[in-house]
């Protein structure tokens, strides 16, 4: 029963994600489409369904598209910083913030140029 219908915010995310990997002949996970589902979230939790389901769209792909690799790169550095904020427990200063995107540029300038897949997305 907790599969079903699980009480912990992140595993209730979880399954609404699980739906865009199956196809619409299976069973989902719940016996609620997405929007009964959303119903029961709290605004916070709708908020970051939000959020998850436009990182969803960016990773769904093996190789995210070539015209799509600015966007991918706004999305990664949106999360790096909000990643170091936290880390440095406070909003970052400017010159933070262009060291840790020119650290990110040139890192996939340089996967880029030895051939290697620069954003592809760790998924199984």
């Amino acid at each position: 029963m907790r599969r079903a219908f699980p009480e912990d915010h992140h595993l209730r995310l979880a399954g609404i994600a699980e739906n865009f990997r199956r196809s619409e002949a299976e069973q989902r996970v719940y016996h609620l489409n997405d929007g009964q589902l959303l119903a029961c979230l709290s605004d916070a939790e709708r908020e970051r369904h939000a959020a998850l389901l436009t990182d969803w769209q960016a990773v769904c792909h093996v190789q995210p598209p070539p015209d799509c690799a600015a966007d991918w790169d706004a999305r990664v550095l949106g999360h790096c910083d909000a990643f170091a904020a936290r880390a440095w427990h406070g909003p970052l200063t400017d010159a933070e913030r262009d060291r840790l995107h020119t650290i990110y540029r040139a890192g996939i300038e340089a996967a880029v140029a030895a051939g290697r897949d620069a954003r592809r997305p760790a998924m199984p």
